[in-house]
């Protein structure tokens, strides 16, 4: 699949093919403005792992997104303030973008999505189907213990199975 193109992409003497395709979304400059940009620092992340940052266009078509999915390894939704409400191009986007993760993971090819800040806002927006899992609550400077409830969940999760019980 991904990989495959990625490889194909680059030329061969380069080494460049075998470093991952990590795709950022864009997000429109303002409410006004819908011209795509990326914060430089995300690009920067993505290279100091390693791999290359691709743009993914907010504003793009589903089969535009289709597209650029099956040319990525990975997924990060950055954080900013851009508008997540239902319907707006970026929730949009990432909607799609999910469900085509979420669809390449259920098949056995992993897929892994970031989201940073708002990106996991939306994250949580889109997988809960809840619009109302975000409130506003004081928590500045409060901190608190990561305590797993609700039985084994953790025992079948590739990120905690292996954290201290």
């Amino acid at each position: 699949g991904r990989i495959t193109k990625a490889v194909v992409s680059a030329p061969a003497s380069s080494g460049e093919g075998l470093r991952p395709l990590v795709g950022i979304l864009t997000q429109p400059t303002s409410s006004d403005d819908p011209t795509p940009y990326i914060a430089a620092s995300y690009v920067k992340f993505v290279e100091m792992g390693g791999a290359r940052a691709v743009p993914v266009f907010h504003n793009g078509s589903s089969g535009d997104l289709a597209a650029q999915f099956s040319s990525i390894n990975g997924l990060i939704l950055p954080g900013g303030g851009s508008d997540v409400a239902k319907g707006s191009s970026l929730r949009v986007a990432a909607e799609t973008l999910l469900a085509l993760a979420v669809e390449a993971n259920v098949a056995g090819d992993v897929f892994p999505v970031h989201g940073t800040c708002l990106g996991f806002e939306l994250l949580a927006l889109m997988i809960t189907q809840d619009d109302g899992v975000l409130s506003k609550f004081d928590a500045e400077d409060f901190a608190s213990e990561l305590t797993p409830s609700g039985g084994q969940w953790a025992a079948g999760s590739r990120l905690f199975s292996r954290a201290a019980a």
